[in-house]
Formats: C-alpha cells, structure tokens, sequence
C-alpha cells in the first residue's frame, strides 16, 4: 500500500530527514518558502509499507529526532509553506 507524510516546515537538509527513513521511503521538497534570515521547505515522505516498516514507523521514528510529520492522501498534491 502506498502512503505518504508531510512535515510543515523544515528549515534543515533533506539528509537529516532521510537518515531517519527506511529503504522503502524516501523524502523530497515539494515547497520552498524564503524569508530574509531563513529558508524554510515542506517535505513530503512516500513510499510503501513492507513488513514492519510501515508510515506509522516512519512517523514515529522521525518524531525520535524532533521532526514531525502527519499522514496525507499518497495523491494529494502539496500547498506552498
């Protein structure tokens, strides 16, 4: 089953994000928000569920290092920050 997760507002690389994901995930910028003293991303999490590795641990496994995300439709398409 294919599933997905957006984190709001990520203000560090796609690394540190993908350090926390299974192979079975992976993470990409779907939106970039710049302000003068920063530059801030919303990062969608996809991939599909394979034996114990499933979104759910993808969530919580992410939240372990302060970044939080929330389950979104695997198809929905992603506002602006």
């Amino acid at each position: 089953m294919r599933r997905a997760a957006v984190i709001d507002t990520w203000v560090g690389t796609l690394d540190e994000i993908q350090a926390y994901l299974p192979d079975n995930y992976t993470a990409a910028i779907e939106a970039a928000k710049s302000e003068p003293d920063r530059r801030s991303y919303r990062v969608v999490v996809r991939g599909e569920d394979v034996a114990g590795f499933t979104l759910d641990y993808v969530i919580d496994r992410l939240a372990s290092g302060l970044i939080f995300a929330r389950e979104i439709d695997p198809d929905a398409k992603v506002s602006a920050v």
